[in-house]
């Protein structure tokens, strides 16, 4: 593979007792990450903003699970699950530990996260 990126996105179910939390990252050789943009994009359809699968009709989740089992990008995902409600930190620094390794052995040497927070990495000293 050329050089790679990964682009991750995180979720966490909370429940009552206890959660599931998921850490996902698609790799995008370097050369490709225009062409899998334009097929992100149109993915949007109708809606603004970030593509969200819980804001997708069956219909749209069915279209674009199928544009994104079309591309020829490998996927890595990781999970841990359950998550008691006060350890999610816990289980997303084990599951971004274990990306990072496995994203390393597949020889990508960036890694896109959106923000937690309200600071932008370019404002940081």
């Amino acid at each position: 593979m050329p050089s790679a990126e990964a682009w991750a996105d995180e979720s966490f179910a909370e429940r009552a007792s206890a959660g599931f939390y998921i850490l996902a990252a698609t790799l995008v050789p370097a050369n490709r990450r225009d062409h899998v943009r334009t097929i992100m994009r149109a993915l949007r359809g109708n809606h603004s903003g970030k593509l969200h699968w819980n804001d997708l009709e069956p219909r749209e989740r069915k279209h674009a699970a199928e544009q994104v089992a079309a591309l020829d990008e490998v996927h890595v995902v990781v999970a841990a699950s359950p998550v008691p409600v006060r350890r999610q930190e816990r289980a997303r620094r084990v599951c971004l530990e274990r990306l990072i390794i496995e994203l390393h052995q597949q020889g990508v040497t960036t890694l896109f996260m959106e923000s937690r927070g309200s600071r932008r990495l370019d404002s940081l000293p």
